[in-house]
């Protein structure tokens, strides 16, 4: 009898965290590098323009009246009286420079940093445990994807066997830890398999699916010494 066999096994090889363009990690960062991060992600990841530090924090500041509210508060408490026609704008701060004033806009303060980027349609937050990172993501990402990509989880090479256990065809870096994306779906999508049975093994306890067990067959054969 032909059935079809599919075999689980996480995919244990290293991979590069730049294969991921609309995700950036870091262990630490300034508002200069933040920017910078998050227009490396409009550019490659999203295939959008880049965006400068002045566009971004108006898209943070809810209307005109906020933004001359941030403005003023700037002017208040860096600049001198006898300089204030030369800071009038937002821009005029960023063009004097740029890192500075977003530090001191954001203060370090992962909340404003986290409102700041939501309005320009990124996720700013952490992943991992121990140990942890900060990511810089593409809004339509879920958190569980991106700290699945930190950890290395729920990424597996799906295998075809024959009768004899021997692999047909394979697959690798199948992402199955979303709902959305099942088994069954990549299975068709990579083999064009839609009727199989799972080996029952470490990987595949969970998966609710038909299944096989994989049993060794061992031969042995002399010779004179």
């Amino acid at each position: 009898m032909n059935i079809n066999i599919i075999e689980l096994q996480h995919e244990d090889g290293y991979w590069d965290a730049d294969w991921f363009p609309d995700i950036k990690f870091f262990d630490s960062f300034n508002g200069l590098e933040l920017v910078k991060k998050a227009n490396e992600i409009y550019a490659e990841g999203l295939g959008e323009e880049e965006r400068t530090s002045a566009e971004m924090l108006k898209n943070w500041c809810k209307d005109e009246k906020d933004l001359a509210e941030l403005v003023k508060q700037l002017q208040d408490d860096y600049i001198d009286e006898e300089e204030l026609e030369n800071f009038e704008t937002i821009e005029d701060f960023m063009y004097e420079d740029e890192g500075y004033f977003l530090d001191e806009i954001f203060k370090g303060d992962t909340r404003i940093i986290e409102d700041f980027f939501q309005a320009n349609d990124l996720e700013f937050t952490t992943v991992g445990y121990s140990p942890w990172s900060y990511v810089l993501y593409a809004k339509d990402l879920k958190h569980s994807y991106v700290n699945d990509i930190y950890e290395g989880w729920n990424f597996f090479n799906i295998a075809t066997l024959d009768a004899q256990g021997d692999v047909i065809d394979s697959a690798g870096f199948v992402y199955l830890g979303d709902n959305s994306y099942t088994l069954e779906d990549a299975v068709k999508d990579n083999f064009g398999i839609e009727d199989f049975f799972l080996v029952d093994n470490e990987e595949s306890e969970y998966i609710d699916h038909k299944k096989v067990n994989k049993i060794s067959h061992v031969e042995y054969s002399f010779e004179v010494i």
